[in-house]
């Protein structure tokens, strides 16, 4: 019997495009591609020619599987690029886990909108409890004032959830928002923030992760211009306004930024924060 030899390097054709350039943006395409994407798999690799800097201007990879073969497709991992993360220490004995929620809904109110809850506990493993909050009707938005948000606060399933399970481990939390992209539109960002919180009983303190899956809070690196200046000085103060409302609202003991990327902070110290140890904006 004959066996099927799969050849990476031999392509089936190549199909050659012309775009108009008046009707979008080099970020409008990345965006599309990545959307693209979606269905298809996912994004394996950019590569960004400049003028300036040439072949090796931008270069980097997504999305890397850690296995060579495998059966269900969910096995498939896709990551985003973060534009940076916050860990948090919390005293774990000024708090409760219902009570992280709650003021999680309350600082999402002037945010945006709490769009997706996953929780792992002891007992039930990764998928004890998952539900989507606040689902949004368009991508792009004719004002902010268009987000639509019917759930600003626990169901009373997840409360029920939480004071049912002694024994929850982790419970991770997707903040949705609108913010004005670069083409001066409203669009909708189901998943700007993630919040992780780490919530084992044997550990001394419960960690958070902030975590910013999207550069659309400070001006783009390679594509710094009017526009996304002005982008970023619309969506930066709603970012800033998040982190103190966290910050201000839980028993925090100690913070910082983690694996964030250098012009992130750049910006954000430089315009809105004001630190220099990274700790200090309140």
């Amino acid at each position: 019997m004959s066996i099927r030899v799969w050849r990476y390097n031999y392509g089936l054709g190549t199909i050659y495009a012309e775009l108009d350039k008046n009707k979008t943006s080099i970020m409008d395409l990345i965006y599309k591609a990545f959307a693209i994407a979606e269905d298809f798999g996912f994004i394996r690799r950019v590569e960004v020619t400049t003028e300036s800097i040439g072949e090796d201007a931008f270069v980097e990879n997504y999305n890397i599987q850690g296995t060579g073969a495998f059966k269900p497709i969910d096995q498939l991992h896709i990551t985003t690029k973060a534009a940076g993360a916050i860990y948090v220490k919390i005293d774990k004995h000024k708090t409760t886990q219902l009570d992280l929620i709650n003021k999680i809904f309350l600082a999402a109110q002037s945010f945006g909108y709490v769009s997706y809850i996953k929780m792992v506990t002891v007992s039930a493993g990764d998928d004890a409890f998952r539900k989507s909050f606040n689902v949004q009707e368009a991508r792009t938005l004719a004002s902010h004032n268009q987000m639509k948000v019917t759930k600003s606060h626990p169901t009373e399933d997840l409360i029920s959830f939480i004071e049912q399970n002694s024994d929850i481990t982790e419970m991770h939390i997707d903040l949705g928002t609108t913010c004005y992209n670069e083409n001066y539109e409203w669009e909708v960002f189901g998943e700007a923030i993630t919040l992780s919180f780490y919530t084992e009983a044997d550990e001394e303190d419960w960690g958070l992760y902030i975590k910013v899956n999207t550069d659309i809070f400070v001006p783009f690196r390679w594509v710094r211009d009017e526009r996304t200046e002005e982008m970023a000085q619309k969506n930066a103060p709603k970012l800033k306004q998040l982190i103190q409302e966290m910050i201000g609202l839980l028993p925090v003991t100690q913070w910082e930024w983690e694996e964030y990327k250098d012009f992130v902070i750049a910006y954000l110290e430089g315009n809105i924060l004001a630190s220099d140890n990274k700790k200090s904006f309140l």
